[in-house]
Formats: C-alpha cells, structure tokens, sequence
C-alpha cells in the first residue's frame, strides 16, 4: 500500500513571534532548513489540488475537501473541540519546559497550530496537512511566519524530532493507522508524546439516525463506500491498545459528548459553552455534503446532484432534533515512546500516574 505510512504532504514551520520581536527571513529560512529538508515560502503555485463537482481536493485520495467552504467549517470545529476539551489544546500532561519541537499533522486551516505556537512560544510547531491553501483572508495570525515543504515520497522524513506530535480528524486518511502510529513513534525523541483527537461524525451520526432516515442512508452509504476503499471512517484506531500495539507506553484515553442543542444552565462554568449546541450543529449540517460526495460519487455510484438532495434532506433532520439526539462522541487518546531498553521499566510504572495525566482538568 503505497500510502499506508504517509502524513499529508504539505508543510508549513509556524513560529511564534513575541511582543516586538520578529524573526528575519534569513533567521526563519535557517530554522527551517534544520528542521525540514526542503523549506521555501508558500505561494500558490506550491499547492496541487482537483477540482472535482465544484468542491477542491488536496488530492486523488482523501476523501474531504480543502477548499474555502471546508477551512471555515474546520476553524468552526477547532472551537467545538477546545469547548470539548474545556479550553485546552491537549489531554496529555505536557511539560512547557520540555516542548522543544511539535507536529501537527492534519493541521487543516492552522487553528490548532497557530494556538499552540502560542500556548508554547519556546517551541517550533510545524503544522503538516495535504494542503494549506491561502484563503481570501490571507495569513491567518500575526504572531505566526510561515513556510512550506513538500515531500512527494516520506513525509515522515524530518530531520530532527519531535517531543509532542498531535493528529486530530484525519480518519479516513490512511489504510493502516497501525503503520501512521509507527511511523509517528519514528518521528518521536525519546519520552516524547503522541496525541490522537476524533469526532465520531459519520459512523456515530448514523448509528444515532432513526431507521429510513435520510441521514442513516447518506452516511450509511459514505460508511460502506469508504470501507470499499480501504480506509474506514470510524473511529476505532482511537484507543490507548492501539498506541500499545504500536510500542507507546503509559497510553490513555478519554472521551466527552458535545451537544448539539444549547442547554439552559445557571452555573457560572457554563458560560463558556453557551452557543456550543448550535455551532456543533452548524459544523455537522455543514459537513455532510463534504463528507460524502466524493465518497459516493466515487465508490457507490451516486450523482453529486442526488448526494446533495439528500444532504439537504439530512441537514433538516439535524434541525429539527432527528438525529444525535445524544450529543456526538470526541475521544482521545496519547502515549509516550521511550527506548527500546527503557520500555520494560516503564511497563512496571505506576498506573496511578496514568490515570492521574489522564483525569487533570
């Protein structure tokens, strides 16, 4: 399988700039050239793409657009996951002091690097995704420079590694997560931590869909036509025995439901999740095209006219409290890689610790 260990294949070094400081050209071109291979500034001549029944794809293979419509939609779904995750850009129990370098991989429009460069200004975050297309807004953040590399054959291939590598939404991208997880464990320094974040939005939102619906038909068939494809769109690599398959060490995982209808609640905590229904549901309404046309279009023989007649159809059910009745599953796990030689130490740990990382705040 000629992709199964490939992350997306565009990158872009995201450094922060602090209060009046800056970095010249010549200072961000040296820092990325030992961090990348090959590093140049982003134009658009840069990015490949397809057009495909008027939505753009970063390429032949995944299955979900990367065009304006779709960054907005993902920036919309940068702030469910931080509501999800009560503001914080990770569940694992990260020390500032010991980030010296992070990778984003599936970093979609940049909002969860750009923070993380950020919440850790001492670090370089590269953020990786099959395409960072500039939109009409232009560069996303002042406090951020930007270049991109292209790798056509081992995305994997940086040569320095990193302490911390976050993947989030990228199911359906891959044929073998147990080869990504390998290759992320590669890509590691020693105690450095890998992250996986997951919203259950196309199996999940099915299963919750009463028998008939339009809902369970649309995402019933994109589920069964990805399948068909070899790469699922479920979210059972999520799992701390998965990343203890692939080697990790002291590996968790947690997992949290965001509504889709906004709750009336008195308590000062909830304050900052008021309007958190309405966004999650705007995020799936919007998703559903984007989910299933090329998947239908493609592996199940649907026009692209009748994906979005019953697309249309499934929004209205969302609307009208049809469907995820429940709230919609966010599950994430993280683990730690260690030498070879240090691995059966760490398996006698105390699992106390563990669930202490796991339960903070």
């Amino acid at each position: 399988m000629e992709d199964e260990a490939k992350a997306p294949s565009s990158h872009a070094h995201i450094q922060s700039r602090g209060p009046g400081g800056d970095r010249s050209s010549s200072s961000l071109a040296s820092s990325t050239s030992e961090s990348i291979l090959s590093a140049r500034s982003l134009h658009s001549s840069d990015v490949s793409s397809i057009v495909e029944n008027g939505r753009t794809y970063a390429n032949d293979r995944y299955f979900m657009p990367c065009d304006e419509a779709e960054q907005m939609r993902l920036s919309m779904l940068h702030r469910v996951y931080l509501n999800a995750l009560d503001g914080r850009l990770t569940r694992a129990n990260l020390s500032s002091a010991e980030l010296g370098r992070v990778l984003d991989v599936g970093a979609g429009p940049g909002d969860w690097a750009i923070a993380a460069a950020k919440r850790w200004p001492a670090a370089d975050v590269v953020a990786a995704d099959a395409a960072m297309l500039p939109t009409s807004s232009g560069s996303p953040s002042a406090f951020v420079s930007i270049a991109a590399a292209a790798y056509a054959r081992d995305p994997w291939a940086f040569s320095t590694p990193f302490d911390y590598i976050h993947l989030r939404g990228l199911k359906g991208a891959f044929r073998s997560w147990a080869a990504i997880y390998g290759a992320a464990r590669a890509a590691l320094a020693p105690d450095g931590v890998i992250e996986v974040v997951e919203m259950d939005d196309v199996v999940g939102l099915a299963a919750s869909a009463p028998e008939g619906s339009a809902t369970k038909t649309l995402l019933g068939a994109a589920k069964k036509a990805a399948e068909r494809g070899g790469r699922g769109v479920g979210i059972e690599h999520v799992g701390k025995e998965a990343l203890e398959r692939a080697g990790f060490v002291r590996c968790a995982e947690w997992s949290a439901r965001v509504p889709t209808r906004d709750v009336k609640e008195k308590e000062e905590a909830a304050r900052s999740r008021r309007g958190l229904g309405k966004l999650m549901l705007v995020v799936l309404a919007e998703g559903l095209e984007a989910s299933c046309l090329r998947l239908l279009t493609r592996g199940a023989g649907w026009s692209a006219a009748r994906v979005r007649e019953m697309s249309e159809v499934a929004k209205g059910e969302l609307i009208k409290g049809e469907v995820a009745k429940e709230g919609v599953l966010v599950k994430v796990c993280y683990g730690k890689k260690v030498d070879d030689d240090e691995e059966n130490d760490e398996d006698d740990s105390d699992e106390d610790d563990t669930n202490d990382d796991n339960d903070q705040g």
